[in-house]
């Protein structure tokens, strides 16, 4: 490509967010015109930039707490990953077709008061439930944690170091980010090697149930590694043999209408929405069911959490029946 080429294409980028506003010029119409059509690339980014932009103007009916004020255009665009376009990269990959648009709905979806941003000093912060109530905050680092009744969590979080106390009952959803993240109990400490648990802790003892990925179990005398589907306790300070969870759903069910995913596969995620929702979700290709989500959800309708998890994985979703089918959509359209 000549400088010339590359200038031109770097200098479509203001035109290219004025389009997704409707407020070019005949010429500049054209101009965007003429760029989407000269490639499959080109014609992509344009749809899913403008599936972005879209979701962005109905964020208002997926959030349970007021937003500050939406960003325009072309902050959507920057936050979204996107290079100029004559060196921009691929967001997708094989096995990860939908993790951009989620990147994007994380935020929004999870919005809550304790969130801050992520390049603050280190911070301490203290939440605690009454006897008959729940919460769900996010983290400074993403996060999300819904926390049972009669429980306090306790939370230290800084540059290398992802540290919280619990005594009572949280699920987790960890955000990754390469620094561990430990759960430090009076019975022991959890450390989490992957992604989602449920951990009760009263006292000296303790039990934690891992949901997806994987958690380190330790105590003064024994560390103990636990994958999915699996149970460890520790009682009265000494640990029991880990034994496998018959059904994890039975476990969580306690959340009541609450998902929290972090990069989990679509196949995974399903399966929680069909617990939660008791309806069937079918998944019609093998790859999309490979795709992961980040986001999470408190007290959403069955309609919002499908809208929002077939924009991420970049699918074609119906409900019917009691049924959701959730099918590949080339042309990135929604449902």
């Amino acid at each position: 490509m000549t400088e010339d080429q590359a200038e031109r294409e770097r200098s479509i980028d203001p035109v290219l967010a004025r389009a997704l506003k409707g407020e070019v010029s005949p010429e500049e119409e054209a101009a965007v015109r003429n760029w989407r059509r000269a490639s499959p690339e080109h014609e992509a980014e344009y749809r899913e930039l403008s599936r972005i932009v879209e979701l962005s103007a109905r964020l208002g009916e997926l959030v349970a707490a007021p937003l500050p004020s939406p960003p325009s255009i072309p902050e959507l665009i920057a936050r979204s990953g996107r290079e100029p376009l004559g060196r921009r990269r691929s967001w997708w990959t094989a096995a990860a077709a939908g993790a951009a648009a989620a990147a994007i709905l994380v935020g929004a979806l999870g919005y809550s008061p304790w969130r801050e941003p992520r390049a603050a000093a280190l911070r301490i912060q203290e939440i605690a439930t009454a006897k008959m109530e729940t919460a769900a905050v996010e983290l400074l680092d993403g996060t999300v944690v819904r926390l049972g009744p009669s429980s306090r969590l306790r939370v230290v979080a800084g540059r290398g170091r992802r540290e919280v106390t619990l005594e009572g009952r949280a699920f987790f959803a960890v955000a990754h980010d390469g620094t561990p993240f430990v759960i430090a109990t009076e019975a022991g400490e959890v450390t989490v090697l992957g992604t989602r648990l449920d951990l009760e802790a009263r006292g000296r003892d303790l039990r934690v149930v891992v949901v997806e990925g994987r958690v380190a179990l330790s105590t003064q005398r024994a560390r103990t590694q636990l994958t999915a589907g699996e149970m460890g306790r520790v009682r009265n300070g000494e640990t029991a043999p880990v034994v496998r969870v018959p059904d994890i759903g039975a476990v969580v069910q306690w959340t009541g209408d609450f998902l929290a995913f972090q990069s989990t596969p679509l196949r995974d995620a399903a399966q929680e929405i069909e617990r939660v929702y008791r309806v069937r979700v079918e998944i019609s290709d093998a790859q999309l069911a490979q795709r992961v989500i980040t986001a999470w959800f408190r007290d959403k309708s069955l309609d919002q959490v499908v809208d929002v998890v077939c924009l991420a994985v970049a699918a074609r979703c119906s409900i019917e029946d009691g049924v959701v089918r959730i099918l590949p959509d080339a042309h990135g359209g929604g449902r």
